[in-house]
C-alpha cells in the first residue's frame, strides 16, 4: 500500500495515527518519483475538492487496497505493524464514515443479528455472573439468530427492563446488544480505562476515541486468531466426548455440564486454561446433533443434554433418505405420496367438522411402514423449543421433507413439522409443543422413569437428625412410607367452630387457603386474622417418592388441555384440598399463620401454629363482592363470553349476617394493609394477560405412529383478558393482602427461630433518576396501579427477583429487608411451600424432620432456576393457545365469503413499546407493540410515518394481519 495514502488519510481523518512509532514519519518522507507526482496531482485537486470528499476518496482507496491486496504501479508496501494498524484504523473509520459499499455489509450483519428473536425477554443471566464477567473490557462471544460475533464490552446500560451492552465487534463497528446474547465471556480482556476511552457513540468522536478503538480492535483480531487455532485443536479431541457422556441406553437422554466437558476433553499444549474452556464451549454449541443446550432460558448455557444414540442414528438415517428425494421410487417420494392423500382428507374433514366437539377415530389398519416411521419419528423429535444460538440439526432435513410433500407454503415452514403431524393424524390439533426443551412432553416421559435413579431423593446428609430417637417421625423411612400418624398432632390448636372462608374462582380445583377473623372489642380497629393453609405434610414426609417427584416438578402445571398436579395420585392424598375433610364432619389439619393488625395496617403481633379447623365455607370472589356491594373490575372476553361459563357454585350454603360481618371485618383489615403499602411507597404495574380455557375432554395424540387417527372438531375455548388491577380490588384484595401478610409472618417466625427458609426477594425498581421514581408514585391511582405507558415514559423498570435464605426486601409486596417474605400459602401447588412447612414444623416440634443448611443452599439454586423455567414455559403455552384461538377465528369457514360484523381484530389499538428499526428478515421497518384488547404483544409493520415520528408509549389504531402460522414472530399488525 502506498505510504502517502496512509499519511493523507491520517492527516485528514485519522489524526490518532500521528502517534505511531516515529519510524513511520521517517519512512513517509522517502517517496519515490511516481509517488511524488501523484501527491502533487492530488494537492492541485485539493483546491477544488472539499476535505470530506477528499477523505472519502482516500478512505475508499485505502480500504479497497487493504481488502483486495491490490498492487498499483509505482506503489510500494509498508510491512508489519504499520500496515496492519492502518488497515484497522481505516476499518474503524469506514464503518462510520466510509462509502455505502463498505458500510452496508456491516449494517446487514448487525440487522440480522439484532432482529427480534422468539426468546427475547425470556433468557436470564444471573446477577453475580454479570458482575463477574460482563464488566467493561471483557471479551465476549455473542450468539443470536444463528449468528456469532466476537466483541469487547465498552459499557453497559439499561433500556426499560432490559440490560444492554455496547460493544466493539471484530468488524470494527459498535453494536448495542442484550447481555443475554453473550454465550462466553473472558473478563478483563482489556483495561477498563481503555474501554472508557473508546467512547459511547457509534462513531468515534475524537482522536483519543479513535486511537483507543484501533488498539482494542487489534487485540480483538489477535484473539480471534487464537480462538481459531484452539478450535482446530479441540475439534481433533472432542470427538471422544459424546461416547464418554452419552447414556448407556440407546433411547435415553443424559446430561453433561460445561465444567465436566472441559475436564474430559484433552487439552492442547498450546491452548489451555480459559482458551481451552472457551473452545470446548463453542464446540458443544456447534455439535448440536450430539449436544443440546439444556435450558432455553439460561445464559450463558452451562448444561447440555446429550442426545440418545438412537436419536443421533435417526438423524444420520434421515440424511441418507433425503438424498433420494428426487428419486421417484425412493422412500421420500413413497412417503410423500401417502402423506398427500391423508393430509388432503384431513383438511377437508377439519372444515366439515369445524363446529363439532373434539373426537377421534383410529384408522382401520396401519398406513406407514418402518421407513416411514423413521421419517415421522424424526419430524416429531424436531418439534421442540430451542434458542437460536446453536445450529438446528433438524431444520434442513425437515424443510426437505415438507417441500417433498408439496402442500405447504414458505410461511408455514418454521412450524411445518407440527402442522404435518397434525394433518397426518399423528398429533391432536389441540396438542402443542409445550415449550419443553427436548420436544413434546409425551415423547420423553418414557425416557425418564420416575424411580430412585432419576428422582431427586433425600439422603441422610440432607435431613437434620431428630433429637429424639423414640418418635415414629425420627425412624428411617422408605420411598413409599407415609406418616402413620400426624407428627404434630399433640400440639395442634383447635379453632373450634370459627368460620374459615375459602375464597377462590368458581372453577378452582386445588383449594389450599382459607381466612378467619377475630375482631378485638377491647382494641377498636384491631383484629386477629388467621390464614389457614392445607397441610399435606401431615401425611407426606420429605423422603417419599411423591415428595421427590414434587421437587422435580416444582409446580402444578396448568395446561389448557390438562392439568399435571404437583402431588401424584395416592389414596391418602385425595382429601387434601381445604374443606373436603371438614365437609364430612371431621376436623381438618392446617398450618395457620396468624397476625394481629391495627386500622393502619401495622402487624402488631403474630403466631405460627399447626391447627385444626371444622367450619370451612367456600365462596367465590363474585359472591363476596356481591355480599359487600362492591363493583370490582372483571375479566373481559374480547371474542364474546362463552355459553358454558359457570357463574356460581353448586349446592353452596347461603351467606348469613354473621358471614357478612366477618367479611366486612376482613375487608377493613385488607384495606389497612393496602394503605400501609401505599405509605411505604409501593406501586403495581397494570399489565394485562390472556387466559385460555376449555370445558371439553380432549382425546390424546396416538402412541402408535404407524396408524393415524381421524380427528374431528375442536374444543370450545374461552379467551379472557385479565389486568393486574383486578387483584387490588374487592374480594381479591382481601385474599391477596391476607396471603402476603401470612408470608411475611412465616419469614419473621423463621428469623426468630433461626431456621433456613427459601425467601423470595425483589428490590425496588431500577430508576434512571429519583425524580422519575417519584413521578411514578405520583401517577398511582387509588389502587396503587400505574399504567405501562407511565413505565415506558419514565424509564423505570422492575428489578429481577430471586430466592435467598436470609431475610431480604420484597418491594412489590411491602416486605422490608429485615422482615423477608416466605411463600407458604400453596403447598398443594408449589414444592417450596411444602419445604417451608417441613422447616416450620421442625421449629414447632424438633422431632419433625427438616432440611440441612447445605441442602437448602443446593435447593435454592435448583428452585430458582426451575421456577423461572416453569413460569416462562407456562406463559408461552398460554400464548400459543391464544394464537390458536385467533387463527381459528380468522379462518372460520362460516365467514369465508363475508366479513364478520364488528370484528375485534379489525378494531384494535397498539401501544408502541420500542423505537422502530429496519428488519432485514421482513424487509420492512417495524416496532414492537402491545395490543391492549387481546393482552398480547406483536409487531407493527409497514410503518406509514418516519421512524422518529413514532413515540414510545404512543397508542395508535391497528388491525391484525392474517395468521398463517401459530408462531410468536409471525404476529403482525398494520395501522388502520
Amino acid at each position: 500500500m502506498h505510504r502517502r495514502a496512509v499519511q493523507c488519510v491520517a492527516d485528514l481523518r485519522l489524526h490518532p495515527l500521528k502517534n505511531r512509532i516515529s519510524s513511520s514519519n521517517t519512512q513517509c518522507q522517502k517517496r519515490n518519483r511516481s509517488g511524488a507526482t501523484a501527491t502533487k496531482r492530488k494537492a492541485k485537486q485539493q483546491n477544488k475538492t472539499s476535505p470530506a470528499q477528499l477523505a472519502d476518496h482516500w478512505t475508499r482507496l485505502l480500504i479497497n487496497a487493504a481488502a483486495e491486496g491490490e498492487e498499483r504501479p509505482g506503489w510500494s508496501h509498508v510491512t508489519g505493524r504499520v500496515r496492519e494498524e492502518a488497515r484497522l484504523s481505516a476499518e474503524v473509520v469506514g464503518r462510520t464514515g466510509g462509502t455505502a459499499a463498505v458500510i452496508t455489509p456491516v449494517k446487514e450483519e448487525h440487522q440480522v443479528f439484532s432482529a427480534p428473536a422468539d426468546e427475547d425477554g425470556d433468557v436470564e443471566v444471573l446477577q453475580d455472573y454479570k458482575h463477574t464477567y460482563y464488566r467493561p473490557g471483557a471479551f465476549v462471544i455473542l450468539k443470536r439468530n444463528y449468528q456469532e460475533m466476537h466483541a469487547v464490552v465498552l459499557f453497559r446500560y439499561m433500556v426499560k427492563a432490559a440490560e444492554m451492552a455496547f460493544s466493539l465487534t471484530s468488524s470494527g463497528a459498535c453494536l448495542g446488544h442484550y447481555v443475554e446474547d453473550v454465550v462466553h465471556a473472558l473478563p478483563d480482556f482489556i483495561d477498563s480505562t481503555l474501554a472508557a476511552r473508546c467512547g459511547r457513540e457509534e462513531a468515534p468522536q475524537s482522536k483519543i476515541e479513535h486511537s483507543a478503538r484501533v488498539t482494542v480492535l487489534k487485540r480483538l483480531r489477535d484473539m480471534e486468531h487464537i480462538i481459531e487455532g484452539a478450535q482446530a485443536a479441540i475439534s481433533r479431541n472432542i470427538g471422544c466426548l459424546y461416547a464418554l457422556v452419552k447414556s448407556p441406553k440407546p433411547n435415553e437422554w443424559s446430561e453433561v455440564t460445561l465444567d465436566q466437558a472441559i475436564r474430559l476433553v484433552p487439552t492442547s499444549p498450546k491452548y489451555q486454561g480459559t482458551i481451552h474452556a472457551m473452545g470446548v464451549h463453542r464446540a458443544l454449541l456447534d455439535r448440536s446433533f450430539e449436544f443440546q443446550a439444556a435450558s432455553v432460558y439460561e445464559s450463558p448455557p452451562m448444561r447440555f443434554y446429550v442426545r440418545p444414540q438412537e436419536h443421533v442414528d435417526t438423524i444420520k438415517k434421515i440424511s441418507a433418505i433425503v438424498r433420494t428425494a428426487s428419486d421417484q421410487d425412493g422412500p421420500m417420494q413413497i412417503f410423500a405420496a401417502k402423506a398427500r392423500k391423508i393430509i388432503t382428507a384431513s383438511r377437508e374433514r377439519a372444515v366439515a367438522s369445524w363446529t363439532e366437539p373434539p373426537s377421534a377415530r383410529r384408522m382401520d389398519s396401519a398406513v406407514f411402514d418402518s421407513t416411514d416411521l423413521t421419517i415421522l419419528t424424526f419430524l416429531r423429535r424436531s418439534i421442540r423449543k430451542t434458542r437460536k444460538i446453536q445450529p438446528d440439526p433438524y431444520a434442513l432435513y425437515v424443510s426437505i421433507i415438507i417441500r417433498t410433500i408439496g402442500l405447504y407454503n414458505d410461511t408455514q415452514m418454521d412450524r411445518g413439522a407440527e402442522l404435518v403431524l397434525e394433518q397426518l393424524g399423528l398429533l391432536a390439533p389441540w396438542e402443542s409443543a409445550e415449550a419443553e426443551p427436548r420436544g413434546l412432553l409425551m415423547d420423553y416421559m418414557s425416557t425418564k422413569p420416575k424411580d430412585e435413579r432419576f428422582l431427586p431423593l433425600m439422603g441422610p446428609k440432607d435431613v437434620i437428625p431428630s433429637p429424639s430417637s423414640t418418635t415414629a417421625a425420627s425412624k428411617p423411612m422408605g420411598l413409599d412410607d407415609l406418616y402413620t400418624h400426624d407428627p404434630v398432632e399433640s400440639i395442634r390448636h383447635d379453632f373450634g367452630d370459627l368460620p374459615v372462608y375459602v375464597i377462590d374462582d368458581v372453577d378452582a380445583k386445588e383449594l389450599d387457603d382459607g381466612i378467619s377473623v377475630e375482631p378485638l372489642s377491647s382494641e377498636p380497629g384491631c383484629a386477629w386474622v388467621h390464614v389457614h393453609i392445607a397441610d399435606p405434610t401431615s401425611v407426606l414426609p420429605p423422603t417419599h417418592r411423591i415428595s421427590a417427584d414434587a421437587r422435580d416438578k416444582v409446580f402444578t402445571a396448568y395446561y389448557v388441555q390438562r392439568t399435571v398436579p404437583l402431588l401424584g395420585a395416592l389414596p391418602q392424598l385425595d382429601n387434601l384440598s381445604l374443606g373436603v375433610v371438614s365437609a364430612t364432619g371431621r376436623p381438618e389439619p392446617v398450618m395457620t399463620f396468624s397476625f394481629k393488625s391495627d386500622a393502619h395496617g401495622n402487624i402488631l403481633d403474630y403466631k405460627v401454629r399447626a391447627g385444626m379447623v371444622r367450619n370451612v365455607r367456600r365462596m367465590s370472589y363474585e359472591e363476596v363482592d356481591r355480599t359487600l356491594d362492591f363493583q370490582a373490575r372483571r375479566r373481559t372476553y374480547p371474542f364474546g363470553e362463552p355459553e358454558w361459563l359457570e357463574t356460581s357454585f353448586v349446592a353452596r350454603r347461603s351467606v348469613t349476617e354473621a358471614d357478612k360481618e366477618n367479611l366486612l371485618a376482613l375487608r377493613s383489615i385488607a384495606d389497612g394493609l393496602f394503605d400501609h403499602a401505599r405509605r411505604s411507597g409501593i406501586f403495581v404495574i397494570n399489565n394485562g394477560y390472556a387466559t385460555i380455557s376449555t370445558s371439553n375432554a380432549l382425546p390424546p395424540s396416538p402412541d402408535d405412529m404407524t396408524t393415524p387417527v381421524e380427528f374431528r372438531g375442536f374444543p370450545t375455548l374461552k379467551y379472557a383478558v385479565e389486568e393486574y388491577v383486578i387483584y387490588t380490588q374487592g374480594a381479591r384484595r382481601i385474599v391477596s393482602e391476607c396471603m402476603k401478610a401470612a408470608c411475611r409472618v412465616a419469614s419473621r417466625f423463621g428469623k426468630e427461630h433461626n431456621i433456613p427458609l427459601m425467601r423470595r426477594m425483589q428490590p425496588q425498581p431500577v430508576t434512571p433518576t429519583e425524580a422519575a421514581f417519584q413521578d411514578l408514585l405520583n401517577a398511582r391511582d387509588e389502587d396503587l396501579v400505574v399504567s405501562y405507558t407511565d413505565i415506558l415514559r419514565t424509564g423505570v423498570s422492575p428489578a429481577s427477583g430471586r430466592y435467598v435464605l436470609e431475610p431480604a426486601q420484597h418491594w412489590f409486596v411491602g416486605a422490608s429487608a429485615d422482615e423477608g417474605y416466605v411463600r407458604v400459602t400453596s403447598p398443594l401447588r408449589r414444592y417450596y411451600d411444602l419445604v417451608s412447612h417441613w422447616q416450620l414444623k421442625h421449629a414447632l416440634m424438633p422431632s419433625c424432620p427438616a432440611f440441612s443448611l447445605s441442602f437448602m443452599e443446593q435447593l435454592l439454586k435448583e428452585v430458582d432456576y426451575k421456577t423461572k423455567t416453569h413460569m416462562k414455559s407456562e406463559r408461552e403455552h398460554t400464548f400459543n393457545w391464544a394464537l390458536k384461538f385467533i387463527q381459528r377465528w380468522q379462518k372460520d369457514p362460516r365467514f369465508a365469503n363475508e366479513r364478520r360484523k364488528n370484528d375485534i381484530l379489525e378494531n384494535l389499538t397498539g401501544q408502541i413499546q420500542d423505537p422502530p428499526s429496519f428488519s432485514q428478515f421482513k424487509g420492512t421497518s417495524m416496532t414492537k407493540i402491545y395490543v391492549h384488547e387481546l393482552a398480547i404483544h406483536g409487531y407493527l409493520v409497514h410503518l406509514r410515518r418516519a421512524a422518529v415520528d413514532y413515540v414510545v408509549g404512543e397508542t395508535i389504531p391497528v388491525r391484525m394481519e392474517p395468521l398463517d402460522v401459530v408462531q410468536a414472530s409471525e404476529l403482525m399488525f398494520t395501522e388502520r
